[in-house]
Order: structure tokens, then C-alpha cells, then sequence
């Protein structure tokens, strides 16, 4: 058995079986209930190694959720996302974020093993094009523009497809705020 100490977010039996399959593998796995109080008292407490998390936490999203918790954390966790459909744009903000990602009942218990196992990405380096401070607003502005529509673009959204626009403007906005 592994000393590594795993915190699966969600009490649904989905969950807990889950937890139950890698006590089998790992001595310290636990799952707590998907409140943000909760499990960020939870992760400034106790140094967990590894968290399987899903998109949802609570009123927010897993993203928003540990960029706030990171600067109070000693130690960061790996992470490992689990979402329940395919989505491109999840899997490009994981990794911006250098989270692991796994579909939700696509995977065995060998594959979050060997994701459990493998180093997270690294990364990328956060001296972002949109936070050069030599930019104008306005420059800044076309650049938040360029970016999220090569972001909806990857993603294989067409632009012929209803509420494209609304949906580029609603990523801009949050860049922005």
C-alpha cells in the first residue's frame, strides 16, 4: 500500500465507491462533502497529496474554488478533475491550471491510478500576453478578443452556430473582471 493521502470531494456513492476501490491500492483515502468551508478547512489542515475533485463545488467551479485556496495552502495538491461530458475548453483551462483530467464514467480503476501516479502538467509560464503592462487598453482589449476566440475556435465551436457571439462575450467578460 501507498502513503499518499487522497481527498475525493462528493459523498455520493459514486464517490465512495470510487474511494473504496483505492483503499484497496492507497492506506489514506477519505471523501468529504462538496462544501467549499468544508473541504478548504480540510486542505489548510491536513497535507493531502492528491484531490479528485469534480467541476462543481458548492456555488462555484473546482478553477475559481483552489485559485482563491492556493495562496493560504502550505503545500498544493495534485488535482484531478473529473467532469461528466467532453469538453475542450475544460480540458485547456485544466491544464492552464496544470490540473489531470478524467471523464466521468469512462475510466477504470486503473487509469486514475496511473493519473494518480503521473506528474501533473506543468504549468505554462504566467507572464501572459494579456497582463504585459507596456499595453494599451485598447491593445489589451483586442488581445482578450484574439485569445478567446482562438479558445472557442480549438474548442470546434463553429461561428455559424447560435450564440457563438454570446458566447465569446461572456469569455471576454470574465477575462476582464
Amino acid at each position: 500500500m501507498d502513503d499518499k493521502r487522497i481527498l475525493i470531494i462528493g459523498e455520493e456513492s459514486k464517490h465512495v465507491g470510487l474511494a473504496h476501490s483505492l483503499k484497496r491500492y492507497y492506506s489514506n483515502v477519505c471523501t468529504r462533502k462538496a462544501d467549499k468551508d468544508i473541504i478548504s478547512e480540510y486542505l489548510k489542515n491536513t497535507k493531502y497529496d492528491v484531490v479528485i475533485a469534480p467541476i462543481r463545488i458548492e456555488g462555484t467551479d473546482i478553477f475559481t474554488f483552489f485559485d482563491n485556496l492556493k495562496n493560504s495552502l502550505f503545500f498544493f495538491p495534485k488535482i484531478i478533475l473529473i467532469y461528466p461530458y467532453n469538453s475542450t475548453v475544460i480540458d485547456v483551462i485544466a491544464r492552464q491550471f496544470g490540473f489531470l483530467t478524467l471523464k466521468e464514467g469512462s475510466f477504470s480503476i486503473t487509469e486514475i491510478i496511473s493519473t494518480i501516479e503521473q506528474d501533473a502538467p506543468i504549468v505554462e509560464n504566467k507572464k501572459d500576453i494579456l497582463s504585459t503592462p507596456k499595453l494599451t487598453e485598447e491593445e489589451r482589449r483586442k488581445r482578450i478578443y484574439l485569445k478567446a476566440t482562438e479558445l472557442i475556435n480549438k474548442s470546434g465551436i463553429p461561428t455559424n452556430i447560435k450564440g457563438y457571439y454570446y458566447l465569446r462575450d461572456a469569455v471576454i467578460l470574465c477575462v476582464e473582471n
